[in-house]
């Protein structure tokens, strides 16, 4: 299992076959999952192109999520303000 979608890989067929059950459905999927939320750094070399990978994959399947970039990379400035708009919105 190599990289995946979010973590510098690719979203391939192969991810959408082991997750199957997940893309099926989008209607089912959305009122299921409440909040699907993706943060990453424009400059995070961590993750690489991943996270915007796995975005366009969920958008092609009609499956909702959020998606911010911001300036920067894999570092705590990001992180907590990542933290403060994900944790207001568990809450809603």
């Amino acid at each position: 299992m190599g990289a995946q979608p979010g973590i510098n890989g690719p979203f391939t067929e192969e991810f959408e076959q082991r997750n199957a059950a997940f893309f099926r459905d989008p209607a089912q999927t959305n009122k299921v999952v409440k909040l699907l939320w993706i943060g990453v750094g424009s400059d995070d070399r961590t993750v690489g192109k991943g996270p915007k990978n796995l975005a366009d994959g969920l958008a092609k399947h009609g499956i909702h999520f959020e998606y911010h970039e911001t300036q920067g990379g894999h570092t705590w400035m990001n992180w907590r303000q990542y933290l403060n708009e994900f944790a207001q919105r568990l809450f809603r």
